[in-house]
């Protein structure tokens, strides 16, 4: 059977359809869930965790070990994604 038939949509366009959300919305509240994640993440490291970890107590050494993290999860997810 052949889908000259069919019409062609685009992925975003039948998320949105389907969902009624617009998906740049979505991207920028999923952005600010990151970000406000990031910054729990970092809170929670102060106060409780990592230390084990040296990073002399400044928040570049956090912020460097936070994003190592998110580098990480990001490569993790995109190698079995794609």
């Amino acid at each position: 059977m052949s889908n000259a038939n069919f019409p062609s949509v685009s992925p975003l366009a039948s998320f949105a359809a389907v969902s009624g959300i617009n998906p740049a919305s979505l991207k920028i509240l999923l952005g600010i869930f990151l970000a406000s994640l990031l910054v729990l993440a970092y809170i929670w490291s102060v106060n409780h965790g990592y230390k084990v970890i040296e990073t002399n107590g400044d928040f570049w050494g956090y912020l460097k070990l936070i994003l190592w993290g998110a580098g990480l999860l990001i490569c993790v997810i995109t190698f079995f994604i794609y």
